[in-house]
C-alpha cells in the first residue's frame, strides 16, 4: 500500500514539474503578448524555479530520504501561496471573483492530499534500508 501511495505521490510531482516547465516554456513563447499583463521572464522564471523545487522533492522521494515528505508539504503550500498571490496580483474581472471560492476549495482539498500522502510516505521503512 505505502508503495502505491509513493507511486501516486510521484506522479503528482511529475505533473508538477511539466505544468511548470509549460508554464516556463509558454512565457518564452508568448512574451510579447504577455508584456501586456505579466512580464514574461518572472513567469518563466517561476515556472523553472517549481519544477526545480518539485524536481528535489521528487529526488528525496525516490530515494527514500526522510526529509523528503517534510519538503514536499512545505513546497506545496509554499507553490499554492505563490500562486494566490499571483492571483491577488495579477487577475483582476467578475468572472475570476466566480471563481475564487471554488479555486479555494480546490486548493484546500489539493493540500490536504499532498499533505497526507507525503506524511504516509515519509520515512525510510525497515524494508527500504535493507535494499
Amino acid at each position: 500500500m505505502r508503495r502505491l501511495l509513493r507511486l501516486l505521490l510521484t506522479g503528482i510531482l511529475w505533473l508538477l514539474i511539466a505544468a511548470n516547465l509549460a508554464r516556463a516554456w509558454l512565457a518564452t513563447q508568448q512574451a510579447q503578448w504577455l508584456a501586456n499583463w505579466q512580464p514574461s521572464a518572472y513567469i518563466a522564471s517561476s515556472g523553472l524555479f517549481w519544477a526545480l523545487g518539485f524536481a528535489i522533492c521528487a529526488y528525496g522521494l525516490a530515494s527514500a530520504q526522510r526529509w523528503a515528505g517534510g519538503a514536499i508539504i512545505i513546497a506545496y503550500l509554499l507553490y499554492q501561496l505563490h500562486l494566490w498571490s499571483d492571483r491577488l496580483a495579477f487577475v483582476s474581472g467578475s468572472e475570476a471573483i466566480q471563481r475564487t471560492p471554488w479555486l479555494i476549495v480546490l486548493s484546500a482539498l489539493s493540500s490536504l492530499v499532498i499533505a497526507g500522502l507525503a506524511t504516509a510516505t515519509s520515512g525510510r521503512t525497515a524494508r527500504d534500508k535493507a535494499r
